[in-house]
This record gives structure tokens, C-alpha cells and sequence, in this order.
């Protein structure tokens, strides 16, 4: 898919004269880097907020561990389906940003807090640990892997589990650790099945 000069004014991406991807990130000296072959590299603070159409009233928050999906997803769907939202791509150190974002702009103003969308690249617990973080500090997880597959691994108080890729959502992560969240509204998504093989080219 070609990527559009709409699109890459709105991600705030520039390229380079080696024909990168440049974006620099909301944090101060935070950057991510998207090479011809889609791999990328960033410091471990990245993260930006992209708003479409410069909406007051934000109902829908999507997030995404990669830019470069993040930018893929927005030329599939376009238009209205962003209208009210924000892009929100975070991972590695900044989750935090998320959170501190959330409690500043929504739960201290006593606002309904939008739906979050977890956009999930497969095999990647990133989003989940997003999750995780907001539901509890006290929730300790690290990435493991077993018969050449990545797992999540949980504890909480006297609880501890493991899971797949697979058990991701919201409804099994708090029957297993014995939550009940009524503060999030949550939606998985398998980024997958929305960009399927297509790649991105400039």
C-alpha cells in the first residue's frame, strides 16, 4: 500500500534523504525510526497522540504498540471512523504516559473515560501490559517463552497465571485474577486480521 502525503503529514513523519521514516515522538528527544524493509527502531520513550480531526469530545482511543501499524490501520479505514478519536501508539517505557494521561485528563475530571482499543501484533503483549497496569499496580508480568511460544505471566496477591496470545481479553485476564473492572471499556483487536499481508511502501 502507498503510503499517502496526507497520512504522513498527520503522523508528523518525515522522510529521510537515506528514504526512512522519521517521527519524532510526544516526549522530548523521543524518536522512532521505520526503514524501507518496515522493521523500526525507537528510544524507549516514544510514543505520540494523534488526533484525525482535532475533536473536543473524545469517545474512542486506539492504540497501537508500532507506528507503522498504526499508520497501515488509518489508510485502510480512513474518514469517519476516526471521527472523536484519538491514535495513541506507545510501547517499551511508556505506558506510563498512557496512564498518567487517563487519570490527568479523565478520572480527576470525573469524565467518562473513552474505550480503548488494543490493537495487538501477534505474538506481542505490549497491550496487554497496558492494560494490566491500569487495572492494578500491584500487577507484576513478564514475557516468557515455552515450546517456542510466548506467553504472559501474571502475578497478583496470592494468583498467579499464564497465558497465550489467544487469552488476551479483558473478560478472561479478570476471571483469572479475580477483578472486577467496571472502570475500562475494553475491545481486542488482532491487527492481523484488519492489514492481513499488506505492507507499506514510499
Amino acid at each position: 500500500m502507498q503510503l499517502d502525503l496526507e497520512t504522513l503529514q498527520l503522523f508528523e513523519g518525515k522522510i529521510s534523504e537515506g528514504g526512512n521514516l522519521y517521527f519524532s515522538g510526544s516526549n522530548e528527544n523521543s524518536w522512532c525510526i521505520v526503514y524501507r524493509d518496515f522493521t523500526s527502531v525507537e528510544t524507549e520513550n516514544f510514543y505520540k497522540i494523534i488526533s484525525p480531526f482535532g475533536d473536543i469530545l473524545i469517545y474512542n482511543m486506539y492504540c497501537f504498540r508500532y507506528i507503522q501499524e498504526a499508520i497501515l490501520f488509518f489508510q485502510v479505514k480512513k474518514g469517519d471512523y476516526f471521527r472523536n478519536a484519538l491514535i495513541i501508539i506507545s510501547g517499551l517505557g511508556s505506558n506510563q504516559f498512557v496512564i498518567t494521561y487517563l487519570i490527568k485528563n479523565y478520572v480527576q475530571n470525573d469524565q467518562k473515560i473513552p474505550k480503548l482499543h488494543f490493537f495487538h501484533s501477534e505474538g506481542n503483549f505490549e497491550m496487554a501490559a497496558l492494560y494490566l497496569e491500569l487495572l492494578d499496580k500491584k500487577i507484576i508480568y513478564r514475557t516468557i517463552k515455552s515450546n517456542e511460544e510466548n506467553f504472559l505471566k501474571i502475578w497478583y496477591k496470592s494468583i498467579q497465571i499464564q497465558i497465550s496470545f489467544k487469552q488476551i481479553s479483558k473478560s478472561r485476564i479478570c476471571f483469572l485474577l479475580g477483578i472486577n473492572d467496571r472502570k475500562y471499556s475494553i475491545r481486542n483487536h488482532l491487527i492481523s486480521q484488519y492489514i492481513g499481508n499488506r505492507s507499506l511502501s514510499w
